[in-house]
């Protein structure tokens, strides 16, 4: 009876560390997710994911700041892509690619947010795909102002006017004068995992 236990002892033992040698090997696949690197609800993670850049030149070209922060999703955002994707029924509201900027704050809720809340103006963005990256995606605008402003928000809309609020951000505090430009430049990383 012994002899009879101990061979089952061996042999569970063998096979469990058959099973830890081999775990890897179980799950050797690849599976592709776009991960949002924070919750809806949050503004920012308190470690370096930076999206949303945004560069000052004053009216001489000469860079006089330079701001790198994280964007917030809005819940009509994630509805809107959820379902241009799965059904392509949002198409008439247009694709996102215009960014807005803003001198108004909110309180950094996200289920209030459809608009900025005080928006200065609004540019048709171009493409671009960071330093030729296979995952990353941008956009890029440029404004100039003809007086002086602190802007304190900035978003990612889906029209000239109107329109979804898909991305956010209000916590940046940049001071503008007259004949100054800003680059703002919305990154979007989609991972795999």
């Amino acid at each position: 009876m012994q002899k009879k236990v101990k061979i089952s002892l061996g042999i569970i033992a063998v096979a469990c560390g058959l099973i830890l040698l081999f775990t890897p090997l179980i799950y050797v696949h690849t599976n592709a997710w776009i991960k949002t690197w924070e919750d809806v609800g949050l503004n920012d993670k308190p470690w370096g994911v930076q999206n949303v850049y945004a560069t000052v030149y004053d009216d001489q070209g000469n860079p006089v700041g330079h701001y790198e922060t994280h964007n917030n999703l809005t819940i009509a955002g994630i509805r809107d892509f959820i379902r241009h994707r799965l059904f392509n029924s949002s198409a008439s509201l247009g694709t996102a690619h215009y960014i807005a900027i803003g001198t108004g704050t909110d309180d950094g809720n996200v289920t209030n947010n459809e608009a900025l809340v005080s928006e200065l103006d609004r540019k048709a963005a171009t493409e671009y795909i960071p330093g030729g990256a296979y995952n990353k995606y941008g956009l890029n605008a440029t404004f100039t102002f003809t007086g002086s402003h602190t802007l304190k928000e900035a978003g990612v809309l889906t029209q000239s006017s109107g329109g979804i609020l898909v991305f956010y951000v209000n916590d940046w505090n940049i001071g503008v004068d007259s004949s100054w430009t800003v680059q703002v430049s919305w990154q979007i990383t989609i991972n795999e995992g």
